[in-house]
């Protein structure tokens, strides 16, 4: 958040959210995003108020959004194991592959 923000009341509608006031920094961690229910797709939505520092300009309408975010069983690269060989071993392995996408410490930039 903007250095010009003193607190924000906040409620997502999926997931919990916490905003600490000193560093700046809106944590809202979503959880497992149900992609369809029965009636349509629901996306999580945050909503609340922003309480800003008086006598402060108001911060830019569109913020650069930095996220970290981990998708598990989803190679986003789309490479894919075939098969597993090993030499010298007379058991055959088993093909357990964990496929996953990490996006950490807000490396993933969001303009609005």
């Amino acid at each position: 958040m903007p250095k010009s923000v003193l607190n924000c009341t906040l409620t997502p509608s999926q997931g919990k959210s916490t905003f600490d006031p000193i560093k700046k920094i809106l944590v809202w961690n979503i959880g497992q995003i149900e992609t369809k229910t029965q009636n349509s797709a629901h996306l999580p939505t945050i909503r609340g108020n922003i309480v800003l520092v008086a006598g402060q300009p108001i911060p830019e309408s569109n913020p650069v959004l930095n996220v970290s975010f981990k998708i598990n069983q989803l190679a986003i690269s789309g490479i894919r194991v075939q098969r597993v060989d090993m030499d010298g071993e007379i058991y055959k392995p088993f093909k357990g592959v964990k496929y996953i996408t990490t996006v950490k410490k807000g490396r993933f930039q969001i303009r609005t």
